[in-house]
């Protein structure tokens, strides 16, 4: 049984000598940059398989019926040492199955640099390599593709693979469909001389950590909240984390939770910082109210219509029987009520659909509310049928 796994080690020649096959048994091998395909003319007896598996990074590929191994440290040295008088470099005349290469750019001998299939992306970190490569069998122009060259996708595919599993710890990655080989010493390096020019992007990432550590963490203070309000138009909570406190956070009209820094925002109105104020003064928390002044991005036109119009029972009572939780419902009735407030002087049923989109492009490009607004309106309108 041949392992394709990389070696373990290297072992002292001798311990082989007495096994090997004898000299006119020719090993045919063909060194293409970095990588060293070896085929045995007969087959291999146990001191060749067992002297193989002691090199480092080196593979059996059972598809094509080579070994491959990366010239790394004195492998080929190693090799010459071991197989001596019996290496046949292949030539012309030499029938075998190791493929011709030009020798004009270090590439896997199965690799035809003119197959577009055979394009290779790297990316590179400090501490990982990812590297990007095409399907064995590429959906949709498998059918395209002469018989030789699918073969040939397929077998380089495979040997790829081979060769990147030589690597300790590499894995593939289904979630982004990426190989990630630990950028190790001269990992890279090997790397980059076994595909050759079939690489045909490289994308370095030096200071990806430094970025990372730049970008300060804030830190929750302990037994503290935090109230920002921000230009009196938004209020951002920040406390410590309990299940009961986001609960309650959801109650709250028009909520908007800030992934990035695990704080919550509301628009700015007594009523809601008062009863933010009050409900963390239950838990015993210091709560630190401060006002900041942030520059706009853009000027926004500030709302010139009342709320004077209350919101019809019947549009209630529809909420309810849709069976709305009681904060849906709160929030709905926010929304809503701004939107029959903008057309106060035209009764529900006069409101068209042209009049709906009005509104909706007056909140984009006049008041520049966010989209999580902008949904809440147009799921308010739904009931009542003006959608």
């Amino acid at each position: 049984m041949h392992s394709e796994g990389s070696g373990s080690g290297s072992g002292s020649l001798s311990d082989f000598a007495p096994l090997r096959e004898p000299l006119n048994s020719p090993v045919i091998i063909e060194i293409s940059g970095k990588l060293i395909s070896l085929k045995f003319s007969n087959k291999e007896n146990d001191a060749d398989v067992k002297f193989l598996e002691t090199l480092e990074y080196c593979v059996f590929n059972s598809n094509i019926g080579l070994w491959q191994i990366t010239d790394y440290r004195n492998n080929l040295q190693l090799i010459q040492q071991y197989f001596g008088t019996r290496i046949v470099r292949k030539t012309d005349g030499v029938t075998s199955k190791i493929p011709k290469t030009d020798g004009a750019t270090p590439s896997h001998p199965i690799s035809n640099p003119h197959n577009s299939y055979n394009e290779i992306r790297l990316e590179i970190t400090t501490k990982k390599i990812f590297l990007k490569m095409p399907k064995n069998s590429p959906r949709g122009i498998t059918d395209s593709l002469p018989q030789p060259l699918l073969n040939e996708n397929i077998q380089r595919g495979k040997a790829d693979i081979s060769f990147l599993n030589s690597f300790k710890y590499t894995r593939f990655n289904k979630a982004t469909f990426l190989w990630e080989v630990p950028n190790y010493k001269n990992t890279l390096q090997i790397i980059k001389e076994y595909f050759g020019a079939r690489i045909n992007e490289i994308k370095e990432q030096e200071n990806q950590q430094s970025e990372i550590i730049k970008k300060e963490k804030r830190k929750q203070k302990p037994n503290t909240v935090e109230i920002e309000i921000i230009n009196s138009k938004h209020i951002v909570v920040y406390f410590p984390f309990s299940f009961e406190h986001v609960k309650k956070m959801k109650t709250l009209p028009l909520y908007y939770y800030q992934a990035e820094d695990k704080s919550w925002k509301f628009p700015y109105t007594e009523n809601i910082l008062s009863e933010l104020e009050s409900y963390f003064k239950k838990f015993n928390y210091t709560i630190e109210c401060t006002h900041t002044s942030v520059k706009d991005k853009g000027s926004k036109e500030k709302k010139n219509y009342g709320n004077e119009r209350q919101i019809p029972e019947e549009y209630l009572e529809k909420l309810k029987l849709i069976r709305y939780s009681d904060n849906t419902i709160r929030t709905y009735t926010v929304a809503f009520t701004d939107f029959i407030n903008y057309y106060s002087s035209k009764k529900l049923d006069e409101i068209t659909q042209e009049d709906i989109k009005n509104y909706l492009l007056y909140l984009v490009e006049k008041r520049k509310v966010s989209s999580s607004f902008q949904n809440q309106i147009i799921n308010a309108i739904h009931p009542v049928g003006l959608k």
